[in-house]
């Protein structure tokens, strides 16, 4: 018990401490959601006007190679 440092009522989380702590938890996790739901809806765009890119270039390909044989 020597060890521990000196402890005293100013050291104990009030329950008025405790619920200030889990509002600033929860207001990050809803700022958290809102950035993540951002980015997904970016990845979605960028995902399907990569592979719309994909198919033209396959569509092209595909025309000029019947032209040519």
């Amino acid at each position: 018990m020597n060890l521990l440092p000196p402890v005293g009522w100013a050291d104990v989380s009030t329950k008025q401490d405790i619920a200030r702590v889990e509002q600033r938890i929860d207001r990050l996790e809803a700022r958290i959601d809102g950035r993540i739901d951002g980015l997904q809806s970016s990845f979605v765009g960028w995902l399907l006007a990569s592979q719309a890119i994909v198919v033209a270039i396959i569509g092209a390909a595909t025309t000029v190679i019947i032209a040519v044989g």
